[in-house]
């Protein structure tokens, strides 16, 4: 099935205030493949940053090369009051330990 995660947070500390919204969305096709999908909006008010408000989109999409290795990729859209940008990556790892077929 699909896996639905909601989040929320309402914070007020001497650094700042504010509130933190998230939802994603992940499936696991197999044991070796697997993709996330998750966004959000953040408001935040400080002294500190001119970036007070923002919006994210991430997506995440991993697959198993064998018990061992694993590619991942990573896209990411940030839009912000002060800051703007996409960004994307990927990665080829090695696991030590833990998963075993």
């Amino acid at each position: 099935g699909v896996l639905l995660d909601l989040h929320y947070s309402k914070f007020n500390s001497d650094f700042g205030s504010g509130t933190y919204e998230s939802a994603s969305l992940s499936k696991n096709f197999s044991d070796s493949f697997r993709v996330q999908v998750y966004g959000g909006h953040q408001i935040f008010h400080t002294a500190l940053s001119s970036n007070t408000n923002s919006n994210f989109v991430n997506g995440v999409v991993d697959f198993n090369l064998g018990p061992r290795y694993f590619v991942e990729g990573n896209f990411g859209w940030y839009s912000g009051a002060a800051l703007s940008y996409k960004q994307w990556s990927t990665i080829f790892g090695y696991r030590l330990g833990g998963f075993r077929k």
